[in-house]
């Protein structure tokens, strides 16, 4: 009975260990060797988000088929590298699209290689499991990439997008008019041109 006891104590001591260990990686990925892809929602992506105040925190909301993600995504890699000390970097892929055929598992590959591709190794690393639809939706977003920044305090400061929340994006259009292809820029804000450039400046104070 003590000797059963007593694996069963040590049994739940390693399960507890094993799960700061999964914690620190998180709070800290410029620990971490490879890439990892951990499986949450938009509301436990706020709550890791949380867990950093006195650091800026970053997240980009992207894609493995949206063009515009993949061509900027080698600029969160470098910011996080650049900045490992002051700021903590997020990515969110929304591959996942709700089909009943193809569930959540089935992205993770695609995801991971493009990843591990980009050397994503100082970024947390996100796969979210509500459907990209609805996702955007629930954001209040037209399209990805998308980009949050939040303070020391853990307060969103900007969000970058291509409709409203990028300082270079153009005006949306009258309720009822029509959109133009030069007011549907879909390159309305860069990490070069808008985000990097917002960042230094939280950096500096």
């Amino acid at each position: 009975m003590i000797l059963r006891f007593t694996s069963t104590v040590f049994a739940l001591a390693w399960g507890l260990a094993s799960l700061c260990c999964w914690s620190d990686c998180i709070a800290d990925p410029a620990r971490a060797s490879s890439v990892t892809v951990q499986i949450a929602n938009w509301e436990e992506v706020q709550q890791v988000v949380a867990c950093h105040t006195g650091r800026v925190v970053l997240v980009d909301v992207w894609s493995t088929t949206c063009e515009p993600c993949v061509r900027e995504f080698q600029h969160l890699v470098k910011l996080a590298e650049l900045y490992r000390d002051e700021v903590v970097c997020f990515s969110a892929s929304c591959d996942y699209a709700g089909i009943k055929s193809k569930p959540i598992e089935y992205y993770r590959p695609r995801v991971e290689q493009f990843l591990t591709k980009q050397q994503a190794t100082t970024t947390s690393n996100f796969l979210l499991s509500v459907p990209a639809d609805a996702l955007l939706e629930s954001l209040d977003l037209d399209s990805i990439p998308a980009v949050y920044v939040y303070g020391r305090d853990g307060k969103l400061l900007q969000r970058f997008d291509n409709r409203y929340h990028s300082p270079h994006a153009r005006a949306a259009p009258p309720a009822g008019g029509d959109s133009t292809d030069e007011e549907a820029d879909p390159e309305a804000f860069t990490y070069q041109r808008d985000v990097i450039p917002f960042l230094e400046t939280l950096i500096k104070k």
